[in-house]
């Protein structure tokens, strides 16, 4: 197998990763070390065609990395001029009087990440940084424990495995330092966590996910600048999630919504929650006479710092959504993917001064998150998601509680389970909203809006490794949940036989996280496949 050899080698090109590599090329011009090499890999074709988020930005990542970027036209959608907190019926709204102090968004920015990323990537290219896109990381490369590298996917595979005419095969990068910042449930990054069970005495990640589109508004419909979150409606008050909407410029709106991925209902679909929400008044008034541009839609990591995995080990950091950077009390992960890529560079720039990449060298970096502001934030949120696990009023309650004890609450450490066993067994009817309103989309209408695009003559990259299981025990068990679940119609029944549309996927990784019996194994596309995301 061909060879390619670097020093740093960071997977995936986003937030934490561009930064990462950024800062990194930074340190080494800096200190006159420019014969050390810096690579960053992606899966998409172009920059941020996989990047979404919802997303309200705190600059103060992006500040540290690029003190000047407004000067140096960051892509920054609109300050935050109006902050709502609101809980909804079917049919009513009631502003909360005051915004929860986590969604204060005062001095942040609506953003488009996809956006950003293009941006950043620019930014880190223009430093030295060599970014190779359509090249993504199918395995570790290991030597021992330690990570010495990755090897990338072959193209040019057939349905079965054969070679085609265009075959070309996968090689190896090898790397003295691997940086994982693959995002959420990254297929490198869980394999890594099992053989080097990182988890060890942690509690177990859990996720949301999140479904997310684009709208043009009439202007009389569109205020620049407000944000708005909601609870309540359309979801029980046994299922933990909410939705957004935010006024970007150019009447555009972003709306979503949020689920996590711990709820019970084997009925629900993340989808048809967003098209349900689009008929409550209040927003389908705003949405009346719109214009609907983009879908997507993304796992989030949310079990806070406590379901953080360890960060280092021989040759390798976990960075971002990667290593559990995120706030969910804040709906905020951008800042700490920032942070995270930064702290990570600084100690690989340490490692490669003294020529040693071992644990003990990259343990710096867990030493540096714990001794900074990223570390700060997030052990005041650290028992919030673990808090909502009987229901929104329990969470809410709970929430107050920690907010007024420095984010302890009732215990020192709340536990938490993994998301897939937590469906209830039995199917309940779940009213539909397609076709009650011009603003219910199809979910197959939606998914064409996400750009999404795979080579169809290749091996499916969703794997079922137990498929007797789907068409057996759990169609009578479940009803079959994963045509709920996952939001881009990639899973059918068909005469009683599961029936997998791989080349919908828009790798949100929900199908790998929900599934019932665990036995979904999501792996890495031939590369430049999956969702071309603009705006998101």
């Amino acid at each position: 197998m061909e060879q390619v050899e670097v020093d740093v080698l960071f997977v995936g090109a986003g937030p934490a990763s561009l930064a990462g590599a950024y800062h990194l090329a930074g340190l080494l011009k800096k200190n006159n070390l420019s014969n050390i090499s810096v690579a960053v890999i992606e899966k998409s074709k172009e920059p941020g065609d996989h990047i979404l988020s919802g997303a309200v930005m705190d600059p103060c990542g992006l500040k540290e990395l690029i003190p000047d970027f407004i000067e140096r036209d960051a892509p920054l959608d609109s300050p935050v001029r109006q902050d709502r907190m609101m809980f909804l019926t079917s049919g009513s709204n009631f502003t909360l009087p005051f915004v929860p102090p986590s969604l204060n968004n005062h001095g942040n920015y609506i953003v488009s990440l996809d956006r950003l990323c293009v941006w950043l990537a620019g930014e880190a290219e223009k430093s030295g940084v060599d970014i190779f896109f359509q090249t993504p990381g199918a395995e570790l490369i290991y030597e021992g424990n330690r990570v010495a590298g990755v090897k990338t996917a072959s193209a040019g595979l057939n349905k079965s495995g054969a070679k085609k005419s265009n075959y070309q095969p996968g090689y190896e990068i090898r790397a003295k330092i691997t940086i994982l910042g693959e995002g959420a449930f990254g297929s490198l990054t869980q394999s890594l966590i099992q053989k080097l069970d990182l988890m060890k005495g942690k509690n177990p990640q859990t996720f949301s996910a999140g479904v997310k589109e684009i709208w043009e508004v009439p202007a009389e419909n569109h205020k620049e600048g407000s944000v708005i979150h909601t609870l309540g409606w359309p979801l029980s008050s046994d299922t933990f999630g909410g939705g957004w909407i935010y006024h970007m410029r150019n009447n555009l709106v972003s709306i979503g919504f949020v689920v996590g991925l711990d709820y019970k209902n084997p009925d629900l679909d993340l989808q048809e929650e967003l098209q349900k929400y689009k008929t409550h008044p209040m927003i389908s008034k705003m949405l009346d006479g719109g214009k609907l541009l983009a879908y997507g839609a993304k796992a989030i990591a949310e079990g806070g710092y406590f379901s953080m995995p360890r960060l280092y080990g021989d040759g390798f950091m976990l960075i971002g959504e990667s290593g559990g950077f995120l706030n969910s009390a804040r709906l905020k992960g951008i800042h700490l993917a920032v942070k995270s890529g930064m702290l990570a560079a600084e100690t690989a720039f340490e490692a490669l001064r003294k020529n040693d990449f071992s644990s003990v060298s990259l343990s710096g970096y867990e030493n540096k998150f714990k001794s900074g502001w990223a570390f700060r934030e997030l052990w005041k949120v650290r028992n919030f998601h673990q808090g909502f696990k009987h229901g929104l009023w329990a969470g809410m309650a709970n929430y107050a509680l920690q907010w007024l004890t420095g984010g302890r609450g009732l215990f020192a450490r709340y536990p938490s389970s993994p998301d897939w066993p937590s469906l209830a067994k039995g199917v309940r009817p779940l009213e539909k909203t397609r076709g009650l309103t011009p603003l219910g989309i199809p979910k197959m209408s939606d998914l064409y809006l996400s750009g999404v695009y795979h080579e169809e003559d290749q091996p499916s990259h969703i794997v079922i490794t137990e498929p007797d299981i789907c068409s057996n025990q759990c169609m009578h068990e479940y009803g079959n949940p994963c045509r709920n679940f996952c939001p881009a119609g990639v899973f059918e029944i068909v005469d009683n036989q599961l029936k997998l549309s791989p080349s919908n996927c828009i790798h949100c990784k929900t199908c790998a996280i929900k599934d019932p019996y665990n036995i979904v194994l999501w792996k890495v596309p031939e590369g430049g496949g999956g969702p071309r995301y603009k705006m998101m």
